[in-house]
């Protein structure tokens, strides 16, 4: 059997058990993983070392303990990147990973990161579910529009698609610009909105 990746692209927004729209995705990660206990890792290069990471760790232990055994749930974050020098420490969690969770925020540190981790061209999407939310998933598409820089940004390509997240009337310009600039489809999805593709 060839090996896939599941991209699962959240447009924002809430993320809680308590949400439906999670549970299903919750409902496909356990699914497309294969695993009974899978490992899943948890993404927290978009946000700065302010606790972020502490006070969000123990919200996803626990959405994603119905799916997994607490202990498998473990995670990455700008900190951790410094102290273990970068890229080729923190690749070796994204390998062991049977599940890895892009967590939204400050896309423009999220893709630095993450584009080192990519570029050392290890194995770390292939044969895996990848949920990408927010910034998470403008970092997995082929390009998006940065509000902060106003241009159009390339995304590492491992979903052939524009993307646009927390789309609604007022965000319609952006997705007119993505398909001027570029010859691929474009997913506008809204907040709690999710789109599944296998890579």
């Amino acid at each position: 059997m060839n090996k896939k990746t599941t991209v699962i692209l959240h447009g924002g927004g809430n993320i809680s058990s308590e949400n439906q729209a999670t549970k299903n995705i919750l409902l496909e990660m356990r699914k497309y993983s294969q695993k009974t206990n899978p490992k899943i890792l948890c993404v927290y290069y978009a946000k700065e070392d302010d606790g972020y990471q502490y006070r969000l760790f123990p919200h996803d232990q626990k959405l994603f303990e119905s799916i997994t055994k607490k202990e498998n749930i473990f995670f990455v974050d700008r900190k951790s990147f410094a102290k273990r020098r970068g890229a080729a420490e923190d690749s070796r969690a994204f390998k062991r990973a049977d599940i890895i969770y892009l967590r939204g925020g400050e896309t423009p540190e999220l893709a630095l990161r993450l584009g080192m981790i990519y570029s050392c061209k290890d194995d770390i999407f292939t044969n895996k579910v990848v949920l990408g939310s927010s910034a998470g998933a403008y970092v997995l598409s082929w390009s998006y529009y940065c509000s902060r820089k106003k241009k159009v940004i390339k995304g590492l390509g491992i979903v052939p698609n524009n993307v646009i997240c927390h789309f609604a009337e007022d965000r319609v310009w952006i997705q007119k610009v993505l398909d001027s600039m570029t010859s691929v489809e474009t997913v506008s999805l809204t907040e709690e909105e999710y789109k599944i593709f296998h890579i």
